[in-house]
């Protein structure tokens, strides 16, 4: 159907324009009890977790592995169906992006025998795991870097951790922004960007030799999780940053990774933290091979949701879809991957909504995330974004601190699974403000919380390969797309239309048998007020989200 007939043939009419159609003389809608569908590519539904946060097995205050296995019915029964950690090597600090061994778990969350149990239970469960790989740089205190900057003071130049670090001679007084002293030497710098105690590795030596030691550790590390313990694929930390500045070097490295890793396991899973502020160059990096990096064009209260939900204005979202999406007009090409939030920005409730509890908040909540669970492609949601959980930092600081943004996940006062806040948490924060919607235990049991209408989002995505799979259609808005956009996607033979009123108080009404559209199969109301239907004609309630076939 061309956009034009689309366009046409479309009936949309304000409330009071179709004087027989009103809530109260229709009852709620109904929809037919579909198939969850098992899901067996990468167009996924990824729930991120901060292991020390999420729960803890043992009662040291501290989330491990082993809690994580014993909390997977609850992931999968919000339905989820794939599962990022974030690092989980050992390490010195509480956020583990510096590693000291790759081939190893931290002994906070567990033993590799841990890791193995937790990624049988989720491929028995029909879902998948990422490992969060940091190969920008290691932990000053890995072995691989003291030996690399000894072998460097004594000019050994064959040891095999030589080419590790990018270490340089450097005679001047005043280090260069990026690199730092190395130990024991006066007239050798080497390159840290982030901070001293994360030495950058050297990795224009895998690219001038990609049979070299470095190149090999890396493939190496990458048999160890695909094979040895079986993981589906990665999530890339800093992949801007492997050669600062250099975007081309970055795209190398990423289509040298990708072959490598493909060569291990065909059908691996890489996605790529990529440019925050620059979809074009995240293109570059998808086109050299890997199959996904986030669309931080989508995240926070700026991004596309964030925005047209806090504004009322669907042409923000109308953007993102148009933007985000033409990624899978050719579905060889490229896995989108949008998100709203994860552990390094803001929550979904702060980028949303205040963190004040309120049923406005709430419902601000539940659509940005109805909004999200729309978008074709594997979708990221931060674990504790399902409560709506919240950041408090100290009132006193110019910053947020990451601890912040790693807070426990609330499961309620009695669950033994509770983890303690990590170390730099702003103490003064009550469970009132960082949880102001309350606990798991209690949203479980409240038909109208933010919990639960996560789970139904993630139950109509999972019932339709069109809305995680589909190819964008046409797209009609009413008032040059200020509160209701309608857009039809296509899978196979799979054609469903999208139907989202994000008007805060207006109802709208759309008669969708003119488009040959037959019924409404998922119903996603986040305010109080209630969708309704009289035959074909859906009256939209606000802030709503209704998908019909």
């Amino acid at each position: 159907m061309s956009r034009n007939n689309f366009l046409s043939k479309l009936m949309f009419l304000p409330l009071g324009m179709v004087g027989v159609i009103s809530l109260a003389s229709c009852g709620g809608i109904k929809t037919p009890d579909l198939p969850v569908l098992t899901i067996d590519d990468n167009y996924r539904t990824m729930y991120e977790i901060f292991p020390i946060s999420f729960a803890d097995s043992n009662g040291d205050g501290d989330g491990d592995l082993q809690g994580i296995i014993d909390k997977i019915d609850y992931i999968k029964d919000l339905g989820f169906n794939g599962v990022w950690l974030t690092p989980v090597h050992p390490s010195s600090t509480y956020h583990m992006y510096d590693v000291d061994d790759y081939y190893d778990i931290n002994p906070t969350l567990g033993t590799l025998e841990d890791y193995d149990a937790l990624v049988t239970k989720l491929h028995e469960n029909d879902m998948t795991i990422l490992l969060d790989l940091v190969l920008n740089h290691s932990s000053s205190s890995n072995p691989w870097f003291q030996t690399c900057y000894e072998a460097h003071i004594k000019g050994m130049t064959n040891n095999q951790y030589y080419e590790y670090y990018n270490i340089q001679e450097f005679t001047g007084s005043v280090v260069p922004s990026g690199f730092a002293r190395v130990p024991g030497s006066n007239t050798l710098i080497y390159e840290c960007r982030f901070w001293s105690g994360m030495p950058d590795f050297n990795l224009e030596a895998v690219l001038n030799n990609p049979d070299g030691p470095l190149a090999t550790e890396i493939k190496n590390i990458m048999k160890f999780w695909l094979v040895d313990h079986n993981v589906d694929g990665f999530r890339l930390d800093a992949v801007t940053s492997y050669f600062t500045g250099s975007t081309t070097q970055n795209a190398e490295f990423l289509e040298w990774l990708m072959d490598e890793a493909q060569k291990i396991k065909e059908d691996v899973y890489i996605v790529g933290e990529g440019a925050w502020g620059n979809p074009e160059e995240n293109k570059t990096y998808i086109s050299a091979g890997i199959n996904s990096c986030f669309n931080f064009e989508d995240s926070q209260s700026g991004g596309y949701i964030g925005s047209s939900v806090i504004r009322s204005r669907m042409s923000n979202y109308h953007l993102g879809l148009e933007k985000n999406l033409e990624q899978v007009k050719d579905l060889s090409w490229g896995v989108p991957a949008p998100f709203i939030s994860n552990h390094d920005i803001s929550r979904l409730t702060g980028a949303v909504a205040a963190s004040d509890g309120s049923e406005d908040g709430a419902t601000n909540i539940k659509m940005a995330y109805g909004l999200l669970q729309m978008m074709s492609g594997a979708t990221f949601n931060y674990y504790g974004d399902e409560i709506g959980m919240a950041i408090v930092s100290n009132p006193t600081s110019e910053s947020v601190g990451d601890e912040n943004r790693r807070q426990p996940l609330y499961w309620g006062e009695d669950d033994s699974y509770m983890c303690d806040p990590v170390s730099g948490t702003y103490s003064g924060a009550t469970n009132e403000e960082k949880y102001p919607y309350g606990s798991v235990s209690s949203q479980l049991k409240d038909e109208y919380s933010i919990l639960n209408f996560v789970k139904k989002a993630n139950e109509v995505r999972n019932q339709h390969l069109a809305i995680s799979h589909g190819v964008l259609g046409d797209i009609y808005g009413e008032n040059d797309l200020r509160s209701a956009i309608y857009f039809n996607k296509t899978y196979n033979d799979e054609d469903i239309l999208i139907v989202i009123n994000g008007s805060l108080n207006s109802e709208y009404t759309v008669d969708f048998g003119t488009l040959g559209y037959q019924e409404i199969v998922g119903v996603l109301d986040a305010s109080s007020t209630k969708s309704s239907l009289s035959g074909t004609v859906l009256t939209s309630a606000p802030m709503s989200i209704i998908v019909i076939r």
